[in-house]
């Protein structure tokens, strides 16, 4: 172990401040208005920040993702909590990071929420509103408790070569929003497409290709050998990259028939709409391939936008944030009080123009695979912290956004200062665990949710 803290028990909120809190909450729903009702998150699995927005020889990747960014808030430093699908996507639900909420893991050692954590959707079920998510992989699996305060939860666990694809998914959450749109409701629609094997359907496979020279044969079955191959291959990098990133421009059509759909159902007027990603994926930065392995940029940076009908807010956010972030701006938005505990802040001040008073830190950590490592990252320093690193790497975003200049020796003071950031934070997390690093309850995967996950490359 290469961290020691001394610890000590949270102390409760007093009675007077939980009084406030709700109170706050109550007016913040007034202060936004009545007509947000309902809320719906889009999670589109793997896809990195950089590629929504991208413009390329063929066009946009994402044109109906971009129209939709032009009426909404873009984030653009907002950090996912893991670099892989269910630490990442239970923060969101939970509104804490991984060690807390304790979904996360490595095979055979999967673990699952904790029972003591409150979910997203148990908060607003609690609250009357009807709840749905449809998602498409093995590690959204309802033994993981991911499905916590669900009414509808419409599971298909996808692996790499057998996938309910956007246009499907998206066809039954509006079949869902039809039957519920009088109501008040919160959906979450999982989006697995990006993920390996990159196999974009017609008429997406060739259209980002028309430079590209050699085989075109997908040869991304065998993810283990990919993993190990890969990265000293310019050639099938590139037509991976190019594969994938078709994959995204597929899903983003897809995107654009769902919010017509909304339109014609009447709800848009009303619906918050979040769009982001669990997490990136790699291809060579850092001398790997695919995603769970690393907290570089590629892997951790992930897009993230919020449409909140009939509001004033600002456009574009630089502040840093992060996605344990989204589940209490939803309750605030919603005016549904948000339970204790959350490591998340609303991030409805930032959408009013307001400035932070004080340096905003986010973490990551839980990787699937590889040394264990932690990371803090501010509005413009990274710092990752772990087994065979003692001195922590510390890296300039904004000079140097590839993650390739290590400044600890240059930069004494900066790695000082977020050293210490991610100790303070890890004594917090500690105390919240009792002192235990260790995940939550164990689970035993099913044998046909193990055969999914082995499809996906991560059991041998």
């Amino acid at each position: 172990m290469w961290y020691f803290f001394s610890m000590t028990r949270a102390t409760a909120m007093p009675t007077i401040v939980v009084a406030l809190v709700l109170l706050f909450a109550s007016c913040a729903g007034e202060r936004k208005g009545k007509t947000v009702e309902s809320a719906v998150i889009v999670l589109i699995d793997t896809c990195r920040y950089d590629e929504v927005g991208k413009v390329t020889a063929a066009g946009p990747v994402t044109p109906n993702l971009d129209r939709f960014g032009e009426g909404a808030a873009v984030f653009t430093r907002c950090s996912a909590t893991s670099p892989w699908t269910l630490p990442s996507t239970a923060s969101i639900l939970t509104g804490v990071y991984p060690t807390i909420h304790g979904a996360s893991g490595r095979y055979p050692d999967f673990t699952k929420i904790r029972s003591t954590v409150p979910t997203l959707a148990e908060v607003f079920s609690d609250a009357g509103f009807r709840t749905g998510a449809f998602v498409n992989v093995a590690f959204l699996d309802p033994v993981l408790g991911l499905d916590r305060g669900f009414d509808t939860y419409d599971y298909v666990g996808g692996s790499n070569r057998k996938i309910r694809r956007a246009a499907e998914t998206f066809d039954a959450a509006g079949d869902w929003i039809d039957e519920r749109k009088n109501d008040r409701f919160f959906l979450v629609i999982h989006l697995f497409d990006p993920h390996m094997d990159y196999d974009p359907p017609p008429p997406f496979a060739g259209r980002f290709l028309a430079a590209y020279e050699g085989d075109r044969t997908p040869p991304f079955t065998d993810v283990k050998k990919w993993r190990s191959e890969a990265p000293g291959n310019v050639d099938a990098l590139e037509f991976a990259r190019d594969l994938y990133r078709a994959e995204i421009a597929a899903v983003d059509e897809a995107f654009g028939r769902f919010v017509d759909r909304l339109d014609k159902a009447g709800t848009t007027g009303s619906t918050v709409v979040v769009v982001a990603a669990d997490h990136g994926e790699e291809f060579g930065e850092h001398g790997g391939f695919e995603h769970g392995h690393t907290l570089f940029e590629e892997l951790i940076h992930v897009p993230f936008i919020v449409k909140v009908p009939e509001a004033r807010f600002v456009s574009r956010v630089e502040s840093r944030v992060s996605l344990v972030d989204v589940m209490p701006t939803l309750l605030d938005l919603l005016a549904v009080p948000a339970p204790e505990g959350l490591n998340g802040e609303s991030l409805v001040p930032l959408l009013e123009g307001r400035k932070p008073v004080t340096p905003r830190y986010r973490f990551a950590e839980a990787l699937l695979y590889g040394e264990d490592r932690k990371a803090v990252i501010g509005d413009r320093y990274k710092y990752i912290l772990g087994e065979g690193i003692p001195a922590g790497i510390l890296f300039d975003l904004d000079r140097d956004p590839g993650e390739t200049r290590n400044l600890v020796g240059i930069d004494p003071e900066k790695t000082d200062e977020m050293n210490r950031a991610l100790r303070e934070w890890l004594r917090a997390v500690l105390r919240r665990t009792n002192s235990s690093m260790n995940s939550g309850e164990r689970v035993d995967m099913e044998k046909e949710v193990v055969e999914k996950l082995r499809a996906l490359g991560y059991v041998d």
